[in-house]
């Protein structure tokens, strides 16, 4: 299976710095690797005049769950497939927590991108429980409440790409890492438990503080098809090691 590695930039980006990076990125493409990098809505455009003739992608953070009309500040997927953006996160951790976006918001939006023809646009759908959940033991109460709602749009679109990234909220950003044990034992609970509901395998992307020095180890355990990377893709001298570890 292609193995993904999408970097989230987050709120972070200068025109100057943006070209860059993608100058330093052009030229190169780990085999066997589909690198995609998801911007801030302001740089799309840039993203798209340099990455066109490139190894590599440009995506969005975030979309809205409606086709138009008057909701300010909000970016419609027409407008994404403007700029032929080719990935956009939904659901993550971040928007949940500080745009209070419930689960049933994360599958509407899911349910937006997934009417568009012909995987033109893929969707990121983020997942991920907060260590207080972990210790309790909820993790697969957390999980399958998030998932849910998105295993039924998947339902509707059994032709359509889509990937599911795990981000274990405790490890974003913390410099902490989800142990091989509890990557590989979540991980396939996840697999087994879209899989029983779609018959179908979705890719799973692990994301919380990757790094080069841990991907390697990551990207080989079971049902881990990629990366959502922070922090380490920031910059090409650290986003190129990561990928190098992740080529076939």
């Amino acid at each position: 299976m292609l193995r993904y590695v999408i970097a989230n930039w987050k709120m972070h980006g200068t025109l100057i710095n943006n070209e860059t990076f993608i100058s330093a990125m052009a030229a190169y493409k780990p085999t066997g690797v589909e690198v995609g990098i998801c911007v801030p809505a302001p740089y799309l455009f840039q993203l798209q005049q340099l990455c066109e003739g490139t190894e590599c992608f440009w995506g969005a953070q975030d979309v809205s769950e409606h086709f138009e009309g008057a909701y300010t500040g909000e970016i419609s997927v027409d407008m994404l497939q403007d700029f032929n953006t080719r990935y956009v996160i939904i659901g993550h951790s971040e928007r949940r927590q500080y745009h209070a976006e419930s689960s049933g918001t994360v599958a509407r939006k899911l349910d937006r991108v997934m009417q568009t023809p012909n995987d033109r646009l893929v969707p990121i759908v983020c997942i991920g429980e907060h260590l207080s959940e972990r210790q309790d033991g909820e993790v697969e109460a957390v999980l399958s409440e998030q998932l849910d709602p998105v295993i039924s749009v998947l339902k509707l679109h059994p032709n359509r790409l889509a990937l599911v990234a795990y981000e274990p909220v405790w490890a974003i950003g913390t410099g902490v890492v989800a142990t091989p044990a509890e990557v590989v034992e979540t991980h396939t609970w996840i697999a087994k438990y879209l899989y029983s509901s779609l018959a179908r395998e979705v890719p799973l992307l692990y994301g919380g503080s990757v790094k080069a020095d841990n991907a390697g180890i990551l990207i080989d355990l079971p049902h881990v098809n990629g990366f959502l990377v922070g922090g380490a893709s920031l910059k090409a001298e650290t986003f190129k090691p990561l990928l190098d570890k992740c080529a076939i």
